[in-house]
């Protein structure tokens, strides 16, 4: 584990190789202030198309069989593979854990990288100066995206590279590998948090509330409009890049890394960084029916990040996730 914080790892360690012979069996057989608006949109791609039509209580039953069908699948090869079984952690050499006595050094340091954030959000805002009662237009929104979202990445990535030189660990190092893998995991898992979002936006419509139709949010309507202009790439690029990156090295890098240290057990990190990471997308600009889908993907980025030790995975994987929910919005539109 020694060597530069920016190694070139090898690709053929055995945690990626079986992370990536998982992957490619099923396809041979998705936070803070600075961009909750980017993080709301594409945590919340309408299902409208493979759940319901614009009549209330209409359906396409053969295209949920077959988006559900895809999603037990998937249960069932990581079921088969032991990455998901009870004591699988155990029985499968996962990433070595960072020492009990980090743990509140990695919250310190999250904390750190939320105040960056946030400063920087309220600094370019009063830079904008924006009014609150209007909101940003999209040119306003596209530059809040870049600069807020490349300085909270600059601060998880120094976050990072402390970590790494304090500890030295694989988990705090950045490859070169695992960025193919971790999309195709996020190919690969999307008909499973696919069907777990129309399974609860069945059992909401069941308790009196069903969700809405159409695009998820409004702001993900004004992105896919053709009047837009170009600054929607600097939002669609803060949601598929900027968002994933920032929020991995949070949510899995620091936080999950912190848990692990503390409580020394793998799976209860995985859900305690995987609840955490739910709690931002909360709020009236989400349909709550998308929140457990979002709490599966999180699960299954953790995990992905405990058995490889390569933050780079879950990164690409929640980059997949948001980019598939992009091109079905302009899908859908």
């Amino acid at each position: 584990m020694g060597g530069t914080c920016l190694a070139l790892a090898s690709t053929s360690d055995k945690g990626t190789r079986d992370m990536r012979s998982a992957t490619s069996n099923f396809l041979n057989s998705m936070i803070s202030s600075r961009m909750v608006a980017i993080g709301l949109i594409v945590a919340a791609p309408s299902l409208a198309s493979a759940q319901e039509s614009s009549e209330p209580g209409t359906t396409h039953p053969i295209l949920a069989a077959v988006v559900i069908a895809l999603g037990i699948l998937t249960l069932v090869i990581l079921w088969k593979r032991d990455t998901i079984r009870p004591g699988s952690f155990k029985r499968i050499e996962p990433a070595e854990a960072p020492p009990p006595e980090s743990g509140l050094v990695l919250f310190a340091m999250l904390i750190g990288c939320l105040i960056v954030s946030a400063i920087a959000a309220v600094l370019v805002t009063q830079a904008q100066g924006v009014d609150p009662e209007i909101g940003r237009t999209m040119p306003e929104q596209g530059v809040f995206t870049l600069l807020v979202g490349f300085g909270g990445v600059a601060a998880g990535v120094g976050a990072m590279l402390l970590a790494c030189r304090t500890w030295a660990l694989d988990r705090f190092r950045f490859t070169s590998s695992g960025y193919l893998t971790g999309l195709l995991l996020g190919l690969a898992l999307y008909p499973l948090l696919l069907s777990v979002t129309m399974v609860s936006g069945y059992v909401f419509r069941l308790l009196g509330t069903p969700p809405g139709e159409g695009i998820a949010h409004e702001t993900l309507n004004t992105i896919v409009a053709p009047e837009t202009g170009a600054w929607r790439w600097a939002v669609i690029a803060g949601a598929v890049v900027l968002t994933p990156i920032f929020e991995e090295l949070l949510f899995r890098g620091l936080l999950q890394s912190a848990v692990v240290s503390i409580v020394r057990n793998r799976w209860v990190a995985v859900l305690i960084a995987s609840a955490l990471f739910v709690g931002p997308h909360i709020g009236p600009a989400i349909q709550p029916h998308v929140l457990p889908a979002i709490g599966g993907l999180g699960i299954a980025m953790g995990v992905a990040y405990e058995r490889t030790g390569k933050i780079s995975i879950p990164i690409a994987m929640h980059a997949m996730y948001n980019g598939i929910n992009v091109g079905v919005s302009f899908l859908i539109a």
